[in-house]
């Protein structure tokens, strides 16, 4: 999948004008509430306040080693992320979001361009291999667009169509763009 720089862009209104530090401030604040639902979207059963709980390094009764392992990953990610606000929104920094994502072997080659074929439930549809010059390319492209808003949702629905990593591609989408457009 090759994005064009001709390629319209589909502007949705930005909601918020806030500077660097009002943002970083938000993202702080709703940490665990991001946590959470990244949690949630990949299918761990756990609560808000298990979420808290965990974040604060604790464990939570009848929890799977590995879910709180990804909770914390998780964590981890968005540290890093809002510790680096200032590092560019590129294929380096994306897989390492999804190393830190996959750490504790909850992802095989975690960080790593994805080097064969993947499959997705509910469909036969499967992305291509990916080619790390394209998606360079791509995420370039991405990134001038001129509208926060967009260049998030298009970051993001890139990234998880093309699935260039092996696993945990929709929460480092979700991680990297939204801290790193959202804040």
């Amino acid at each position: 999948m090759e994005l064009k720089n001709s390629e319209k862009e589909i502007i949705f209104k930005d909601k918020y004008s806030m500077s660097l530090e009002e943002n970083i401030f938000v993202a702080k604040r709703n940490l665990i509430d991001y946590i959470w639902k990244s949690a949630n979207l990949e299918g761990i059963a756990v609560t808000y306040p298990q979420t808290e709980i965990i974040s604060e390094g604790m464990a939570v009764n009848g929890m799977r080693i590995n879910d709180i392992n990804a909770i914390v990953n998780l964590k981890h990610a968005w540290q890093f992320t809002l510790e680096n606000i200032d590092y560019p929104l590129d294929f380096k920094f994306i897989s390492q979001i999804n190393k830190i994502i996959g750490d504790y072997n909850l992802i095989l080659h975690s960080g790593e361009i994805r080097k064969s074929d993947v499959s997705m439930g509910g469909t036969t549809w499967k992305p291509k291999l990916p080619n790390k010059e394209e998606i360079e390319n791509n995420i370039n492209c991405i990134n001038k667009r001129k509208n926060i808003t967009d260049r998030a949702f298009t970051m993001m629905l890139y990234l998880m169509r093309t699935q260039p990593l092996y696993d945990g591609y929709k929460r480092t989408a979700y991680d990297g763009c939204k801290s790193n457009y959202d804040t």
